[in-house]
């Protein structure tokens, strides 16, 4: 779009905040979330702004014309949610609620400065080095409302060159106007309509406790022989010594993926080992589809938990819906179970909690967290699937008003480390794909657009009181080394005296059902297995098989009087996995999810946890989990999420099928005691990584900034964790909250 070339129609004032010599307009005086943008235009021009100069507009400007003054409120990085959806690159695309008009200084390039007075000058050089510094730093001003309710949005020209010499495009900008109630309409009708309703429908998560049960007349009992008995509901105990037990006395436990189960917890952070982004990478890699994960096992799980759909119909129709949703109450009960009194908290009634969901998936257990007693002041969900996190996204901005901080990262545990340096050598954070509630205005309901940031948006020194691993934490143990990044990391987020929560594969079960199956396990003189057929077991009438090669047998059953520590061989156990689910085979979940799964040896989680600072609190299979909270007089609210959960069928249980196949599993719970003293083995620079950006430590960030900064991190602090929360923090504790809260803004300005 060129310099205008018409008679000028008005002539106007603009005034704009002091341009900070030290910092930037993003961290002096920018808006890191659309809810503060239009808090600010509604709040109107701050008193201290400074006169720039004179512009003019043109016969292209709205009727009534603009006003007079031109007052700019603040700044809005060009990545903000709010303004790719307003004026983004495109302008023939401008939204109808805006008008696009040009606005202008006189030209004082070339031959055109000769013809000018002093003022004029003066005037034209201020604009230029205003639009240059917007340009520059990647900004549009916000312009603050007139009397006819319009606010503005003024753009540079894209052709400017901040360092060049002087040219027509330095001397005028684009300015999108519109009225606030219409934009906030257009925003809230969306460019795009919200997924399907089912995604976001949380009647299958959602749930409330009841009142006590009068009797025990109808309460749930586990399938027998005979599903219609009137038998005690609550007289099961984990059978000793059968197929169907605990394999008591065996020490070697395990876990794995239900990948049944992925629209309430998808696939966890998956298989990557190095990738490469591009900064101006957008969308959480949607145009650089092919590459945006190296490893050929973290794209194929990206590419099918991205497409996978699953209607409430579907959910419905399947043969395991009961049992699906008793893996969800067994995660609802221990999700409500928590209470970590982690170093903020003192030992006290903690308040609000800060979450890190791994492997989040389609975000399906936000529901479970903000019905959690203590409320949640902070929520981050990651996952490796980049389109389940696009639908999270849209579930998270249904519940808004019981989230405070919402983020979602796409990142692979095993691999990327978000909020922190990947190694001690290490200058900078990864840059991760993200989005973040906070970004966008209430009203939107486009497509979630994620964007790259260092550390994920996780701050340095930032960390939580939970973090949990639904049916995912098995693909962080194909080699030993990401385990041990996984737990590392794990362990650099997690606050001391915060937990750890998995539910997986118990593999005590696995084992036993091995030992079952009749295998020639002998060895010869060369320590080789005689086996060359691969191992099936298969669990409720067929519905589930696991398959493992002959040499993945041999390394579970031989025995290694030569390793170097009990969990040297404990890794890499790989196996596949099918379930079948009847008519939701059809609809893109079916028999298997062709990605390769590998055993979680207890022994081994328990090594890797103490190195980390944790230490293990209970493993209990599910089948033990519902019998050690069968009372509904001491476990209230678990017994009547049975209920409110939908897990039992018209007989008030679980098929024999689904209540065989639920034995595989287990729960898994640890507390961080200690600081990590973990040494990793896979210690590599990641030189691609490491440009321009360094970590923001708070005694790096200039004192001015951080001086401009003291009053709105203050007061986002404060709405984070609640007055409540806050009124209970000594100020050496308020301190710290601060302090974060500053890192993060000065991070997301980039």
């Amino acid at each position: 779009m060129p310099y205008p070339t018409g008679n000028p129609t008005n002539k106007h004032m603009i005034s704009s905040p002091s341009m900070p010599a030290d910092g930037t307009l993003q961290t002096s005086y920018g808006f890191s979330n659309t809810p503060d943008l239009f808090k600010a235009l509604e709040d109107g021009a701050p008193s201290n702004l400074k006169r720039l100069g004179d512009v003019y507009s043109y016969a292209d400007g709205p009727s009534p014309p603009l006003s007079r003054d031109f007052l700019v409120v603040g700044f809005a990085d060009t990545a903000l949610s709010v303004v790719r959806k307003l004026v983004g690159d495109d302008d023939d695309d401008t939204p109808p609620c805006l008008q696009k008009c040009l606005i202008s200084s006189k030209r004082m390039d070339g031959s055109y400065a000769k013809s000018l007075r002093p003022k004029d000058m003066e005037n034209s050089k201020a604009f230029s080095l205003f639009m240059r510094r917007l340009k520059k730093e990647g900004v549009v001003a916000i312009i603050a409302k007139d009397k006819y309710e319009r606010f503005g949005i003024l753009k540079p020209s894209e052709s400017i060159h901040p360092e060049g010499e002087l040219t027509a495009d330095d001397f005028f900008g684009i300015c999108y106007v519109g009225r606030v109630e219409p934009i906030k309409d257009f925003l809230a009708k969306g460019i795009r309509a919200v997924v399907d309703e089912a995604i976001v429908d949380e009647s299958s998560v959602l749930w409330k406790p009841t009142g006590v049960m009068a009797t025990n007349n109808g309460l749930w009992q586990p399938p027998g022989n005979n599903e219609d008995t009137g038998a005690d509901p609550f007289s099961w105990k984990p059978p000793d010594g059968d197929t169907n037990g605990l394999s008591s006395g065996n020490d070697f436990e395990a876990t794995f993926q239900n990948t049944w189960d992925t629209v309430e917890s998808g696939v966890g952070n998956v298989l990557s080992t190095k990738r490469k982004r591009k900064d101006n990478e957008e969308h959480g890699g949607a145009n650089n589809e092919n590459d945006f994960h190296s490893n050929a096992g973290a794209a194929a799980a990206d590419e099918f938990y991205s497409k996978l759909t699953r209607s409430l119909d579907t959910r419905a129709e399947s043969r395991l819906f009961h049992m699906r949703s008793f893996n969800g109450w067994v995660k609802a009960t221990q999700i409500q179970e928590l209470d970590p009194r982690t170093k903020p908290d003192r030992g006290k009634a903690g308040g609000p909690m800060r979450v890190l969901d791994l492997a989040c998936g389609k975000g399906g257990d936000l529901g479970k967290w903000v019905l959690h007693a203590r409320g949640i002041s902070n929520y981050v969900g990651s996952d490796v699937a980049r389109g389940s996190l696009r639908d999270a996204a849209v579930r998270a901005r249904q519940i808004r008003q019981k989230l405070k901080r919402c983020t979602f990262i796409c990142a692979d545990l095993g691999s990327d480390v978000p909020g922190r340096l990947k190694s001690p050598n290490s200058k900078y954070m990864q840059k991760l794909s993200m989005w973040s509630l906070q970004d966008e205005s209430e009203h939107e309901t486009g497509t979630p657009e994620f964007r790259m940031l260092r550390g994920g948006g996780i701050a340095s020194n930032e960390k939580f009181d939970v973090i949990s691993i639904q049916f995912a934490i098995h693909y962080m143990m194909q080699t030993k080394q990401r385990a041990q990044r996984f737990f590392e990391t794990v362990s650099q987020l997690l606050e001391i005296g915060g937990n750890l929560i998995a539910t997986t594969i118990d593999a005590r079960v696995v084992i036993a059902h091995l030992m079952n199956l009749g295998l020639d396990l002998h060895f010869d003189e060369s320590r080789n297995s005689t086996m060359d057929q691969e191992a099936i077991i298969e669990v409720g009438g067929g519905a589930c098989r696991i398959q493992f090669e002959p040499k993945v047998v041999k390394r579970i059953f031989q025995s290694q009087a030569d390793s170097s520590t009990c969990v040297d061989d404990l890794f890499g156990l790989e196996y596949s996995f099918t379930l079948v689910e009847g008519s939701d085979h059809a609809a893109g979940v079916g028999n298997a999810v062709n990605l390769p799964e590998w055993l979680t040896p207890i022994p081994a989680l328990k090594c890797l946890a103490a190195e980390a600072g944790l230490e293990l609190e209970y493993v209990q299979n599910f089948h033990e989990f519902f019998a050690i909270r069968n009372d509904p007089n001491t476990h209230t609210a678990a017994h009547s999420a049975l209920y409110n959960m939908k897990v039992l069928n018209r007989n008030g249980s679980l098929s024999t099928e689904e209540w065989e196949i639920s034995h595989l599993y287990c729960a898994v719970k640890f507390r961080k005691v200690s600081e990590s003293t973990m040494k990793l083995d896979d210690i590599v620079e990641e030189a691609e990584e490491e440009d321009e950006i360094a970590p923001l430590r708070l005694k790096q960030i200039d004192p001015l900034v951080k001086a401009k900064l003291m009053p709105r991190a203050m007061r986002e602090a404060k709405q984070n964790i609640g007055n409540e929360a806050w009124l209970k923090l000594s100020a050496e504790e308020k301190k710290h909250v601060v302090d974060v809260s500053i890192e993060k803004l000065v991070l997301e300005c980039g």
